[in-house]
């Protein structure tokens, strides 16, 4: 918005008071000499000799504000001196962001300012400074650092007549004595007289980023005064954040000894300090013995924390008694309680407070509302009475009392009408003259400046533009706009004060109505959706009123539509006697309360009566598979319109249509022939719509029984419950029983004796049928299967290629004696079971062999015999009843069987020794076996036995009781040169050997056939002596 370029001081002209005919200095001649100030150069000239040439420059010297200065070039100052010219602010960075941007160096910033600034009553416009504070050496800030208290006698030092505009300071301080003022930081002592008066902030002062605390005042920030002196014709406008650690009043931050009257505070203030105060944050007198006072204030202040959140705080925080000099004396205060609802005028004070110390006189002090204080009659408050200090103009200053002296202009208007067109007046200016003898000479607006370009002046009056108008059409709803001043003195007096117009909604909403009916004409019972939409947007719902039953109705806001659409959705009433024609009107509020209603009404028209009634030619209303096609005949009670609707919901199949569109018979009837679906049963639901000629719709519902559905088999399900089930060998009609249900879809009637096929294997091939025993008439027939000896099966299941039930000449029927699907398919009807049937008597093979070397299907004396039964069931023996008995051997062994399961199999094993107590017949052993298998059943308590013979042994075996016997001669010949000799025989099967004799060396003999091999050929007579030795399974014998 402004140009910015680099600055360099420049010294200032001169002039005597005599010659400007002014006392500047306010010491009651004319005769001093003053330094005559009319720009920002001019400014940084004073900054820069107290900078360089300490506090002692100041002294005596005299300065005069002649024009306001912009010091908007201050918003991008360093004050490094980057290209060593002696200038620190005319750099290339000094004109935009790059560098430290501290912005201005304050008056008094490193030394003390000591001599005496009148502003008369012009401004500086601004103002910025961003500066880190860490130590004691420049710890005081403002337009103004420090003012010193070292003059020559008889001069004043101070700060007078002179305003800051839109300043801007954001301090990070870090030192805890810091003190910032809006125009001077901080003051302490006094040996010559100080001048504070008509001075003002506007603008903001941000510390929250400190870390460390101090003072902080809207004018000063802490100031500390030995003699009489007082402050007066003083305020500020703006925000203060105070941050965390921060003592924050809205005119000044800590007093000692100092006084101030006629002032006020306007704003917000941030900060969590419990005593930050409207007007001032502490206040006391310890340092000056004439005593201090405050007087005719009053407070505007908004108060929140660092949070954001609200606070209530008192004008004046806390007030602390001297114990020695007098207490400080406080009278006139005030405050606006809708922005803070202090109960007192203080939050802690440690004295008693009078307004008048001499006559212990009682503070006047009150809380009053926006609405009194920023009006006129805050004028007649005590204090804030005086004519010639106080004025109040609802253009100027929000309404609140202002004060005087100063020149000044605001606007009588600060909203827009948002019905304004083209050349509309928005307000006028109103000027205040400060009590010079002056008028404006022109007020001007700068096309380029915020929204200026949306208006245009007229004499004294701001007028809107067209592209104004076309913005707030567009949804613009406030302006912000500069507009600079000029007085018509020889000097004239330019001031610039930004105005921010808020558009005012003045325009009542509009809205079209419209309905979601096809046609016009409504039935009763109908709903029909009322839609208004509005041309902005509502603040509460719509309502909407109907003639017919002189009703309102509150609509709903439509999704997604901003509160600009809203429906309702209306029930044609079915009272007959409100037939004939229905209006509708809507209204809304927007968000200005503004009430408006629809451009036009919309009209239904409502007709209620219309009947008929329906006949059939089914007789008891059922639809059987016999009886499945039935005629309907309507008959109304007035001419039919063009389509009579026929739906049935048959179960389950809902919203099966019938017939669809078909036009009447007559004027008055309808009669359509339907034949239902199969493979249904339950209730039909058969509606009937029809309409008149004027499209009354009447609906109306018969209820008809169905059973055109065979039933089918759902499922098969035990009865019995799972375990192991057996036959009774000794009394079969003890045997075990399974019994079964056959579920179905719906009750059966059964007669006959239809019968369920099983997976149980029956020893002679045949099928196995649980047959049907009860429950005719439900849907869980009861089939029962008797297990017989032989039978077998892991668990008991459907039998596997059955297709289904097996009728067996019977019947199953439906109660509406429909034949019944019999089919396990239909519905995968499967049975999972874990009945296990045992009724199968175990099959035996035994196997016997000895440990015999030669032959271990036979056995003699001494040789152990090993018997094993191998069992072909899934189940065990009981080994204690395994009894096996061997012919012809006395006395019987004593056989134990132990159970073992090689390969899954059981086999059951004994083992005994044939010894020379036994007797026993020669030859192929006979055996008989009896045996018990371990199943049984809570009702079969026998388990099956069996019974056999040497017929299921494995192979043979025998018992040899007799010695071998030599067969061949004593004496034999072999050819000469030959080595085969003769062959030894035995009268059974034997073991050869040559054990002994004079030539046994010289000879072998096959073991197994007796043939006798000589060692080397034989050639002349010779006689060999040879022992034999033959073994068999029984003997040894040698010759």
């Amino acid at each position: 918005m402004f140009g910015f370029s680099q600055t360099t001081s420049s010294n200032p002209t001169t002039a005597l008071e005599s010659d400007l005919g002014k006392d500047v200095n306010l010491d009651g001649d004319t005769s001093d000499t003053v330094y005559l100030i009319s720009s920002l150069s001019e400014l940084l000239w004073i900054t820069e000799n107290v900078r360089d040439n300490g506090s002692a420059w100041s002294q005596q010297k005299i300065f005069l504000q002649t024009e306001d200065i912009d010091a908007s070039e201050t918003k991008y100052w360093d004050d490094d001196d980057t290209n060593n010219d002696g200038n620190n602010y005319n750099d290339p960075n000094d004109s935009n962001t790059t560098g430290n941007n501290e912005g201005w160096y304050p008056i008094g910033f490193e030394n003390e300012f000591n001599g005496l600034y009148n502003g008369d009553r012009h401004r500086i416009l601004n103002l910025n400074i961003q500066r880190s504070i860490n130590g004691s050496a420049k710890s005081s800030v403002g337009l103004f650092g420090e003012l010193g208290s070292y003059n020559a006698a008889g001069h004043k030092s101070g700060v007078v007549r002179l305003g800051i505009i839109n300043g801007y300071y954001k301090i990070n301080n870090s030192y805890s004595q810091t003190s910032i003022g809006g125009v001077i930081g901080f003051s302490i002592g006094s040996s010559q007289i100080k001048i504070l008066s008509d001075l003002f902030f506007e603008g903001n002062i941000d510390c929250s980023l400190s870390s460390s605390g101090g003072y902080l005042g809207g004018v000063l920030g802490q100031f500390i005064i030995y003699n009489d002196f007082v402050m007066k014709n003083s305020y500020f406008k703006g925000e203060l954040n105070g941050g965390n650690d921060f003592d924050t009043g809205g005119i000044l931050g800590r007093s000692n000894g100092m006084s101030f009257e006629d002032c006020f505070a306007k704003g917000n203030i941030t900060g969590d300090d419990i005593w930050n105060a409207g007007i001032i944050r502490t206040v006391g007198n310890s340092v000056n013995s004439d005593g201090n006072s405050i007087r005719n204030v009053y407070s505007a202040i908004s108060f929140y924390d660092t949070n954001g959140d609200d606070l209530i705080n008192s004008p004046i925080g806390y007030a602390s008694g001297s114990g020695g000099d007098p207490n400080t004396e406080l009278n006139n205060i005030y405050w606006d309680s809708d922005l803070s609802n202090s109960a007192n005028y203080y939050e802690r004070i440690n004295y008693t407070v009078y307004s008048d110390n001499n006559s212990n006189a009682a503070v006047n002090s009150e809380k009053l509302a926006t609405s009194v204080l920023a009006s006129s009659s805050a004028l007649s408050k005590s204090g804030l009475d005086s004519s010639t200090i106080w004025g109040q103009n609802d253009a100027i200053n929000d309404g609140y009392p202002y004060l005087k002296g100063w020149i000044d202009f605001g606007l009588s208007s600060s909203t827009i009408d948002d019905q304004i067109t083209r050349g509309d007046e928005v307000g006028d200016f109103i000027f205040l003259d400060g009590g010079v003898s002056t008028t404006v000479d022109s007020y001007v607006i700068s096309s380029t400046l915020f929204d200026n370009q949306y208006f245009e002046i007229s004499s004294n009056t701001l007028k809107i533009k067209e592209d104004g108008v076309t913005q707030i059409q567009n949804g613009t709803t406030s302006f912000t706009i500069i507009v600079e001043m000029t007085t018509t003195e020889t000097t004239p007096t330019k001031l610039k004060r930004t105005f921010v117009l808020n558009v005012v909604d003045v325009t009542a909403p509009q809205a079209t109505l419209s309905h979601n009916h096809n046609d016009a004409i409504v039935k009763g019972g109908e709903i029909v959706r009322i839609t208004a939409t509005f041309n902005e947007s509502l603040s509460t719902a719509a309502t909407l009123s109907a003639t017919t039953t002189n009703t309102t109705f509150t609509m709903t806001a439509s999704a997604s539509t901003a509160s600009k659409v809203w429906y309702y959705d209306w029930t044609a009433p079915s009272d007959q006697s409100l037939d004939g024609s229905v209006y509708f009107n809507v209204e809304g509020k927007d968000a200005s309360d503004n009430r408006g209603t629809s451009t036009q009404s919309i009209t239904l028209t409502l007709d209620n009566y219309f009947d008929f009634t329906l006949t059939d030619d089914d007789a008891d209303n059922v639809f059987t598979l016999n009886d499945i096609t039935t005629t309907f005949t309507l008959t109304a009670t007035e001419t039919l319109g063009s389509t009579v609707t026929a739906t049935a919901d048959y179960p389950p199949v809902p919203g099966l249509d019938i017939n669809t569109g078909y036009s009447p018979d007559s004027t008055t009837s309808w009669s359509r022939s339907f034949t239902h679906p199969i493979g249904i049963s339950g209730v039909v639901t058969v509606t009937l719509t029809a309409t008149d000629v004027a499209t009354n719709l009447v609906s109306k519902t018969y209820l008809y029984q169905i059973d055109t559905k065979a039933a089918t088999i759902s499922a098969v399900t035990q009865i019995t419950p799972d375990g192991v089930y057996t036959d009774d060998d000794d009394n079969p009609s003890n045997s075990d029983t399974i019994s079964l249900t056959v579920e179905f879809s719906e009750p059966v009637i059964i007669s006959g004796s239809p019968r369920l096929p099983l997976n149980i294997t029956k020893s002679d091939g045949s099928t196995a049928y649980a047959t049907y025993v009860s429950g005719s008439g439900t849907s869980t027939p009861t089939f029962v299967y008797t297990v017989e000896d032989g039978d077998l099966t892991g668990a008991v299941d459907l039998k596997s290629d059955a297709t289904g039930l097996d009728l067996n000449g019977g019947s199953i029927t439906d109660t509406s004696t429909n034949t019944t699907d019999i089919l396990f398919a239909t519905n995968s009807a499967t049975l999972s079971s874990l009945i296990e049937v045992k009724a199968t008597d175990p099959g035996l093979q035994v196997t016997i062999n000895s440990n015999n070397s030669l032959d271990q299907s036979s056995a003699k004396d001494g040789d152990i015999l090993t018997i094993k039964i191998l069992s072909d069931t899934a189940w065990a023996l009981d080994t204690s009843t395994i009894s096996l008995t061997i012919n012809g051997i006395n006395p019987q062994p004593s056989l134990t069987f132990l159970e073992s399961t090689p390969g899954g199999n059981y086999t059951y094993t004994a083992t005994f020794t044939l010894t020379a107590s036994n007797t026993y017949t020669q030859g192929a052993i006979g055996f008989t076996l009896e045996a018990f298998d371990t199943v049984t059943s809570t009702k079969v308590s026998t388990p099956n036995k069996v019974s056999t013979n040497q017929s299921d042994l494995s192979g043979s075996f025998t018992f040899d009781n007799t010695a071998p016997k030599i067969t061949l001669a004593a004496t034999g010949n072999i050819t000469e040169g030959g080595t085969t000799g003769p062959t030894v025989t035995a009268s059974e099967q034997v073991q050869f050997s040559i054990v002994g004799g004079a030539d046994q060396t010289k000879v072998s003999i096959n073991p197994t056939t007796g043939v006798i091999s000589f060692n080397s050929a034989l050639y002349h007579s010779s006689i060999i002596f040879l022992f034999f030795s033959i073994i068999s399974n029984h003997s040894i014998i040698f010759f």
